[in-house]
C-alpha cells in the first residue's frame, strides 16, 4: 500500500468517522515530513496532506469528515480538506472556530 510502516515515521494516524479513511502524518526516512489519506477499503491515495516543511504530530477529523486539523511541530495548527489536501488555513497556536 501507501503507507509503509517499516520505511516511514508514523507520528499521527487516526479513522475518518465514517470508518472509511485514514489520515497519517509523519517523517520519510530522509527527514521529508509526509501526511497522506487513505482509502481503507481499495488502499488508493486519497490526499496528500500539506507539510510546509513541518511534520504533524497530531491529527484528528472534524465530525462530519469534510475537515482534518493537524497540530505541527513548528508550533502551528492547520486546517486541511481531506478529500483535496488543500490547506484552508493555519495559524500559530490556535485557529478560530468555523
Amino acid at each position: 500500500g501507501h503507507l509503509d510502516l517499516a520505511a516511514n515515521w508514523v507520528e499521527s494516524i487516526c479513522w475518518s468517522p465514517d470508518g472509511g479513511r485514514i489520515a497519517a502524518a509523519g517523517m520519510a526516512p530522509d527527514d521529508r515530513p509526509i501526511g497522506l489519506v487513505l482509502d481503507v477499503k481499495t488502499d488508493e491515495l486519497v490526499a496528500t496532506l500539506p507539510t510546509t516543511g513541518s511534520w504533524s504530530n497530531s491529527l484528528a477529523w472534524s465530525p462530519d469528515g469534510a475537515t482534518l486539523v493537524a497540530g505541527r511541530q513548528d508550533g502551528f495548527v492547520a486546517l486541511i480538506d481531506a478529500a483535496t489536501g488543500e490547506l484552508i488555513t493555519h495559524s500559530p497556536q490556535s485557529i478560530p472556530l468555523i
